[in-house]
């Protein structure tokens, strides 16, 4: 992974720490200052709930109905009638320990789509001071940071690539919320991108029912505590709009009837499908970036669309569109956009009147939906014109072919590198999600004849299991000193599975692989890991000598690898760009993360190169 151009190693200060400590101590005392104040929905509401469960037996209550809530905050609600402290403190701080998670997930979010953790901090702090959130939990004491908590769990576990946690955190989110239904759209863009398994699916309803168990167990019949969203469809009300920036508050003298209900109810269904459909459509050019906007997308478009959508529905793209920032500062005017139209839907509520009518926020709100289809439309479109002009190095009179596959949570350049006379080809770092790797082998009907990786990181390994059971027999070659030596992945080494022991080779300095006509040279580049690796190939293109070099992460475009992991050395990583450097000529370069270069451009660029060749000449 890169690092950042003004440090060797990123890593926050002692000062730092101690002052992100003190905002956060002072975020979380602002909350706490809010706990006494009490809105009509504790008084009509939550405590009149609690004290039916203090009145018929705290848990065994849950064998009725109560509420519309369902059951995992109605029996968290059921355990605070046990305790001899204020219902309203118990309420908020349940919400306010629920804020922190909520930041949690969040940052690790960012901290997927941004390798730098200052963005990871700092969305944590942003969420944490988000208006919306203070209010809606410490204020208002709703729970919304609970079902918002998981919901963000599950994106980022997607992103991931963590197939069976985002499950898990999904239906802990439905369980707790219905409004978790708008991140279903984006459940399944991942399940297009291929971030988590069909085979998985399971595991939703299996929480789920462990979710609504407690009231089971009590005596409530099955089927109604199965059932109890569908009853609770009508609690919603038959207004179009209550306090929400959807665009039925532009609307807000227009009475409701059946047709706008249709119409709400189909346009929230037609965006769907639109998303799903380009989602696709472009399948293979998923990244973390388009993934984040569509999921952003999906929590934005349905309630904006929607009737009935209350003043809270906007919560998850509040948090949300903080992690978007990450992607470009471009996307913190939709950060504040959603921001400013949940205040105003909470300003209503809170203080009985308007700060100015949720109409204007409606209009952000519609304005921010545009430009995040726009912004989606423009990364795949990049995505599909970078995949058009993939790399080709001439052998001969023959093509050599250099594809490209963006794969995994930490975004891994995995290459598949095809000789197109005899059709072989070799793959580098398989970081992840094989599935693609193996569509591109088979469209194109390659013959795979060896896996090369250039050093034991899980995010260059992780997919090599999954295409040996796919090809069978085919050598996997890695430097031995990037292989673990027990069974655990000590010092971040390889650990392989045993159908790759039966395959595993070891290479090293000076060796030579042939696929098909094309010779790949190892050179030894450690620093960033002990045995990290890179391969070049030569070229002839009409007389003219082409060369590439597959670095990993030991040199990348204006940087060099992080070596702050076990067996990492920056000492050692400078004679390794040293050694780089050297070589004759110029040479394309294929970086194990970000975009390519050349090595004419990094000796006059790159700050670590030149460092390099002077420390060590």
């Amino acid at each position: 992974m890169a690092v950042n151009l003004d440090t060797i190693e990123a890593k926050l200060s002692k000062r730092a720490v101690f002052a992100l400590t003190l905002v956060c101590a002072f975020l979380l005392a602002l909350r706490f200052a809010a706990f006494e104040y009490v809105t009509l929905d504790y008084e009509d509401f939550l405590k009149p709930w609690i004290q039916h469960f203090r009145d018929n037996g705290g848990l065994a209550a849950l064998k009725g109905r109560i509420g519309n809530y369902n059951i995992p905050y109605l029996t968290l609600l059921a355990l605070f009638s046990y305790l001899p402290v204020s219902d309203l403190y118990l309420i908020k701080l349940l919400s306010v320990v629920f804020d922190v998670v909520l930041a949690f997930a969040a940052a690790r979010i960012v901290a997927v789509v941004k390798e730098d953790e200052r963005y990871t901090v700092g969305t944590f702090i942003a969420v944490l001071a988000l208006p919306t959130v203070f209010l809606n939990g410490a204020v208002w004491g709703q729970c919304d940071s609970i079902y918002g908590a998981f919901a963000l769990m599950a994106i980022g576990s997607a992103l991931r690539g963590e197939s069976r946690p985002a499950y898990v955190y999904a239906a802990l989110s439905f369980g707790f919320k219905l409004q978790a239904v708008f991140i279903a759209p984006a459940m399944v863009v991942f399940l297009i991108a291929r971030r988590i398994r069909w085979r998985d699916i399971w595991v939703f309803p299996a929480v789920y029912l462990l979710t609504i168990s407690p009231a089971v167990i009590a005596g409530r019949d099955f089927v109604d505590v199965l059932t109890i969203y569908f009853s609770e469809l009508g609690t919603a009300g038959q207004a179009l709009n209550y306090n929400s920036p959807s665009i039925w508050a532009i609307f807000w003298q227009v009475s409701a009837s059946a047709e706008l209900e249709f119409v709400g109810i189909a346009s929230a269904l037609f965006l769907v499908e639109a998303l799903l459909l380009v989602s696709w459509l472009n399948r293979k050019r998923q990244t973390n970036g388009t993934l984040l906007i569509a999921s952003a997308l999906s929590v934005l478009g349905i309630p904006l669309l929607l009737p009935h959508m209350h003043d809270r529905y906007f919560y998850l793209f509040d948090v949300l569109s903080v992690a978007l920032f990450a992607l470009s500062p471009y996307w913190l005017l939709a950060a504040l956009a959603g921001s400013f139209a949940s205040i105003l839907g909470y300003w209503a509520y809170l203080k009985m009147t308007w700060l100015l009518h949720v109409s204007y926020g409606a209009w952000l709100l519609i304005a921010t939906a545009i430009a995040l289809a726009a912004g989606y439309g423009f990364y795949l479109l990049r995505g599909y014109l970078s995949e058009s002009r993939e790399h080709t190095l001439y052998i001969g009179d023959e093509i050599m072919q250099i594809k490209t596959l963006v794969v995994g949570p930490v975004q891994t350049n995995c290459y598949i590198v095809t000789d197109e006379d005899t059709l072989d080809c070799a793959v580098i770092d398989p970081g992840a999600e094989s599935p693609s790797v193996l569509d591109y082998i088979d469209e194109h009907k390659l013959n795979l004849k060896a896996v090369f990786i250039t050093h034991g990181h899980f995010d260059h390994t992780t997919g090599i299991d999954e295409l040996i059971a796919e090809k069978p027999g085919v050598p996997v070659f890695i430097n031995s000193r990037d292989v673990a030596s027990g069974s655990g992945n000590d010092d971040y080494k390889y650990s392989p599975s045993d159908a790759v022991k039966a395959v595993l080779r070891s290479y090293d300095e000076g060796d030579t692989i042939d696929i098909g006509r094309l010779r790949f040279l190892v050179l030894a580049t450690p620093g960033h890991s002990v045995g990290s690796v890179s391969l070049t190939v030569r070229a002839n293109h009409n007389g003219q000598e082409e060369r590439a070099l597959f670095s990993g992460d030991t040199l990348f475009k204006d940087s060099c690898g992080r070596t702050d992991f076990p067996g990492g050395s920056m000492d050692i990583l400078q004679g390794s760009l040293k050694r780089l450097a050297k070589l004759e000529g110029d040479y394309e370069v294929y970086p194990g993360h970000a975009e390519a270069t050349t090595l004419s451009a990094e000796r006059l660029f790159n700050y670590y190169v030149k460092y390099a060749i002077t420390v060590n000449s």
